[in-house]
Formats: C-alpha cells, structure tokens, sequence
C-alpha cells in the first residue's frame, strides 16, 4: 500500500508520493473494499515519502492502519 498526490509544478500537473494517510487514496476505502471481498491476507506499505525519518514514517503508517481498522471505517 502506498500513497501519493497531485502537485502543480511550472504549470504542469505530477504525482509524487506522500505520507499513508495524506495522500489522494483513501485507505479507509480501500480497506474496506479489501474487506467487502474476503481479502484478509497480508498487506506491505511502500513509502517513498520523505517527510519523516524512515522508522518514524513505518511506525506512524503502521498505527495509521491500526486506528483506521479499530475505527470499523475499513
């Protein structure tokens, strides 16, 4: 699972990635359509995202996830 979003740049439009729980995917969605068809399989993050250090990133993306299938919104 990864995220990313639209910017603007010189008046061109490119995606570049973004922090899980930032960016244009809306993983609550996603989860919850993984759900809605039986999947309860593994699922990996992939974070290119450089907002945070790496450990900082995969333990906030990991209780992200967390607080999202503890909500029900997934």
């Amino acid at each position: 699972m990864k995220n990313a979003w639209w910017q603007r740049d010189g008046g061109r439009w490119h995606a570049s990635f973004a922090p899980l729980a930032e960016g244009a995917v809306d993983v609550a969605a996603l989860l919850g359509a993984l759900r809605s068809v039986g999947y309860d399989g593994w699922i990996s993050f992939e974070d290119f995202s450089t907002a945070q250090a790496q450990m900082e990133r995969t333990r906030d993306n990991l209780a992200f996830v967390r607080s999202v299938i503890q909500a029900g919104t997934a």
